[in-house]
């Protein structure tokens, strides 16, 4: 279980300001908007962007997003399930 990148998925620093966050959200879902582009490879990194912006924009998801990244293996898995955060089972 892999606790998904959502600074790499926005393409940002972990050190990003809201309005950073906000500002590379708004550029990939016009990017990568359906109504735009209908290749299902950019309809996947629409909905990235989307669940990214979920946790990086909103203050509390966020710090709980911080925290459990912080966090060895071990209890990353705990409070992934914790605070119901998506992740990655590809990788």
């Amino acid at each position: 279980m892999k606790l998904k990148d959502y600074y790499k998925i926005l393409g940002l620093e972990k050190t990003a300001s809201s309005k950073e966050i906000k500002a590379a959200y708004l550029k990939m879902i016009r990017k990568y908007h359906p109504d735009t582009n209908t290749d299902i490879n950019t309809l996947n990194k629409f909905h990235e962007a989307v669940e990214a912006y979920n946790i990086l924009g909103d203050l509390d998801n966020r710090l709980h997003y911080s925290f459990v990244i912080s966090q060895n293996q071990h209890n990353r898995v705990k409070w992934i399930k914790r605070f119901n955060l998506p992740v990655s089972v590809n990788d």
